[in-house]
Parts: C-alpha cells; sequence; structure tokens
C-alpha cells in the first residue's frame, strides 16, 4: 500500500509541477508587481527584453557581411549570374524584340547575337567584383544586416513570437504531462527503495 501511495504522490506531484510550468510560460502576458517582485510571463519576458539582444549578438558572431562577401565573389556566383543574364539578353532578342521592334530584329543577326553575349560575359567578369564590393558598402553592412534580420524576425511584434511559441507547447500538453508523470513517478519510487533499503541494513 505505501509502494502505491508513493507512486500516486509522485505522479501527482509531476502533473502539478507540470502545470505550474505552463502557466509560468503562459502567465501574465503584462508585468505585475508586487512590492519588490517583478513577474510577467517568461515566453512573454523572453520575447521581449531578450529576442533582440540574441539576434544582434548572433549576427556579429556570425560576421554575416564576410559570409556574403565571400559567396558574392565565388566564380560559381558570378558564372550563375552570366548564365542567367545571357538567357535573358537571348529571350529578349528572339522574342520581345522582333514584336516591338521588327525592323530593327531584321538588322540583327546571329553574329551580332553572339558579339553582344561575348561583350556581356567581358564586361560582367571585369566589373562583378567592384560592383560586389560596392553592393557590400552601401547596401550590405553588418548593421544593415543586422536591421534586415530583425525586422524578418518581427522583433517589433515580440507578442507574435510569444503566441506561436504558447501554440507549438500547448499542443504538445499531453506528452508533457505524461513525461511529467513518469518522471515523477520514477523519482517517487527511487526515493521510496532508497529509504527502505537503508531502513533494512
Amino acid at each position: 500500500m505505501a509502494w502505491i501511495l508513493t507512486a500516486l504522490s509522485g505522479a501527482l506531484t509531476g502533473v502539478v509541477f507540470c502545470l505550474l510550468l505552463l502557466l509560468m510560460l503562459r502567465y501574465s502576458r503584462t508585468p505585475i508587481v508586487i512590492g519588490p517582485i517583478r513577474w510577467q510571463g517568461l515566453l512573454h519576458h523572453w520575447y521581449r527584453n531578450r529576442l533582440r539582444d540574441y539576434l544582434s549578438s548572433m549576427t556579429r558572431s556570425l560576421d554575416l557581411q564576410a559570409q556574403i562577401r565571400l559567396l558574392l565573389l565565388r566564380d560559381s556566383t558570378r558564372e550563375q549570374a552570366e548564365a542567367w543574364l545571357g538567357k535573358q539578353v537571348d529571350a529578349y532578342m528572339t522574342n520581345t524584340l522582333p514584336e516591338k521592334w521588327p525592323m530593327a530584329s531584321l538588322l540583327i543577326g546571329e553574329k551580332t547575337q553572339e558579339k553582344v553575349r561575348m561583350a556581356l560575359s567581358d564586361h560582367i567578369r571585369t566589373s562583378w567584383q567592384p560592383a560586389m564590393e560596392t553592393l557590400m558598402e552601401e547596401n550590405l553592412s553588418n548593421e544593415q544586416i543586422r536591421d534586415t534580420i530583425l525586422q524578418i524576425a518581427k522583433c517589433d511584434q515580440p507578442e507574435h513570437w510569444s503566441e506561436k511559441t504558447w501554440q507549438f507547447i500547448f499542443s504538445k500538453k499531453w506528452p508533457l504531462l505524461l513525461l511529467f508523470l513518469s518522471v515523477g513517478l520514477l523519482i517517487a519510487l527511487i526515493n521510496r527503495f532508497i529509504y527502505v533499503l537503508l531502513h533494512s541494513l
């Protein structure tokens, strides 16, 4: 009988702890101040006060500007851009030009198109690195990258993320309850076993 009561009390304790954790995560949305004590739901507090600092620190540590620069200056990146632009030029000369300027299209044959492709390719090869360096300097500084990430992450809307996180956690409430119940049950039985073992010596 003592073992059954121990198991029940352990399981109940685990469930109570799980419910308390859920309440602490969710409530309250706005800070509650009682004397020197200030309390706010853990999710709301973290997203409101820590998310921006965490993302800012992450972007600084990763040095995203240097990584983006290496990616943009790769030969493979330039070759992909060159191939894409070449296809656009071919499509323009083959489809759009005859429709808009049919007389001009008659003067542009395959040799002219090939010369345009070669000129475009040479221009991209010589101007790619300076253009990418200018792009990085003017539009992709670490501060601009950080601000863009913060904007995408909706750091100015902490309620959005706290609500999303809460919905995910709440959807897993039954597995969580079962986990805490099992852990409480196991801890209670282990304590009971140790207690009986010590008193039998």
